[in-house]
């Protein structure tokens, strides 16, 4: 799974000019709906990892800010 970039311009009003402003994400359906299952994976078996609990707890919080960050982008 790949992030496609595509640039991102500036139209000022009541002019035909266009501002090259950067980049943004684009077609990030697939790898929010991925990390969305991965976080509920690592929800629905956190009873079974024990001594992991703790990487396991921040492995979920991450997973929880990664798609925040990728709409910011989108």
């Amino acid at each position: 799974m790949r992030f496609k970039i595509r640039k991102h311009y500036r139209h000022t009003l009541g002019t035909n000019i266009e501002q090259e402003r950067g980049f943004i994400i684009t077609g990030v359906d697939d790898i929010l709906q991925a990390l969305e299952d991965s976080t509920l994976l690592l929800n629905i078996t956190s009873r079974f990892v024990g001594i992991y609990l703790l990487q396991v707890e921040q492995w979920i919080r991450i997973l929880s800010l990664i798609p925040d960050v990728i709409k910011l982008w989108a």
